[in-house]
């Protein structure tokens, strides 16, 4: 199935969230958005294509879920996502895959 707005992905969808630190620039942040919308088109399971989406929020959040009712995503398909954003790293010198930083809000924004 193509890529679908993320809005439009069921409750019971499975989210991954890449948080980048620094915040990215607009330029690297269409190129991170254009390799994204090349690969999940093409995601698959076993073969099966994933109903998926994604969405950018604030500069530096990628979020990415597959509806879980339509298909599961396997082991081997989470570690192809994660490879995609690791050679995005590579390319550009962008920190979305750490896993060392919590991220808040406070009052101010």
């Amino acid at each position: 199935m193509p890529l679908v707005p993320f809005d439009n992905l069921s409750d019971a969808s499975r989210v991954w969230v890449f948080a980048a630190d620094p915040a990215l620039d607009e330029s690297i942040s269409k190129r991170l958005l254009t390799m994204v919308d090349e690969f999940l088109p093409k995601w698959a399971a076993h073969g099966q294509p994933l109903t998926c989406g994604r969405d950018w929020r604030d500069s530096r959040f990628l979020v990415v879920g597959v509806d879980q009712d339509a298909s599961h995503a396997s082991g081997c398909s989470i570690d192809g996502l994660y490879r995609k954003i690791a050679e995005f790293e590579k390319e550009t010198g962008a920190s979305l895959l750490s896993r060392d930083r919590v991220f808040y809000r406070d009052g101010s924004g």
